[in-house]
């Protein structure tokens, strides 16, 4: 996707905060016209203050990507109105935080379907207007460095994640030559993933660790988030447009991210033994959450 995006239409799926957001706005300054979409309807209204450049609209739609046919029908919508689409971000998408022995199923499953399957559904869904676009058009689906790398206590996102990288590289293989297929493994990157997780019961206090984490607000017992801080969602979004332009791949960001993910590639045995000192560290986060909440608040 080589051609600029000026006057192109774009999907964004997950708009309403975080990198969705930053990606929207980025966009908007190119002068691309935005069709952005989230589950949360109130979140999407906030994108209205975004300041764009003459010549690209932008249109809110709430949508939940895990249901099918409703996707469907929002293709449909912005296809038969604008004829085409040059550029699909599928960016929406949640997690569940907490022991897969204490999760349970249908909120597990839940998190699959929106970050997996809603990732597919819009794919299949966009395609046939993505085609009109071809040879300029682009799909990216971003995963995360979780996808690529052992996160204890969050499996349904990594299972999810890694599956999402399976599938794009199995889907860029598909359409080349006609459809670019991107896919971008952030590192820890400020936005509301804490906030819009599930946990696990007894688990809600570990949202105060992540949301810190997030933010790089280290404490003296938080030496994962001093040595691999988070980056800005404006800087991602930026990385997310560029590897896009030049269709790349697979992208892994920033730099101590793709590290990670490289350490992790050539060993996995220390990839593995450094997730379990990660699980410790991570239960004594939490523990040490606890004692600072009110009591009623980490039964949750």
């Amino acid at each position: 996707m080589d051609a600029p995006l000026d006057g192109a239409v774009a999907v964004v799926t997950g708009a309403g905060g975080g990198l969705g957001r930053a990606l929207v706005a980025e966009l908007r300054r190119r002068g691309t016209t935005v069709a952005a979409s989230d589950r949360d309807a109130e979140a999407l209204t906030s994108l209205e203050s975004l300041p764009g450049t003459n010549g690209g609209a932008l249109l809110i739609e709430p949508l939940d990507v895990s249901d099918a046919q409703q996707v469907r029908r929002y293709a449909r919508s912005l296809g038969e109105r604008f004829g085409a689409v040059r550029l699909l971000i599928n960016n929406a998408g949640t997690g569940l935080m907490g022991p897969f022995a204490e999760s349970d199923p249908d909120r597990y499953w839940r998190v699959i379907e929106t970050n997996l399957g809603g990732t597919i559904n819009c794919c299949h869904a966009f395609l046939p207007w993505l085609r009109r676009a071809a040879p300029a058009a682009q799909i990216v689906n971003v995963s995360s460095l979780g996808g690529l790398v052992p996160v204890p206590f969050a499996t349904a996102y990594s299972a999810s994640k890694s599956a999402i990288v399976g599938f794009s590289q199995a889907l860029r293989a598909e359409l080349a030559g006609e459809v670019g297929v991107t896919v971008v493994c952030p590192g820890l990157t400020r936005t509301n993933l804490a906030r819009n997780s599930d946990f696990v019961p007894g688990w809600r206090s570990y949202q105060v660790v992540l949301d810190r984490s997030l933010r790089g607000e280290a404490g003296p017992v938080d030496p994962w988030t001093q040595v691999f801080g988070p980056v800005e969602a404006d800087y991602m979004a930026k990385q997310i447009l560029s590897a896009a332009a030049r269709n790349r791949s697979i992208v892994v960001s920033p730099r101590s991210a793709a590290a990670i993910a490289a350490v992790c590639r050539h060993f996995p045995q220390l990839a593995a033994a450094a997730a379990s000192v990660m699980a410790r560290h991570l239960l004594a986060q939490l523990e040490q959450a606890r004692s600072r909440l009110p009591g009623s608040i980490h039964k949750l």
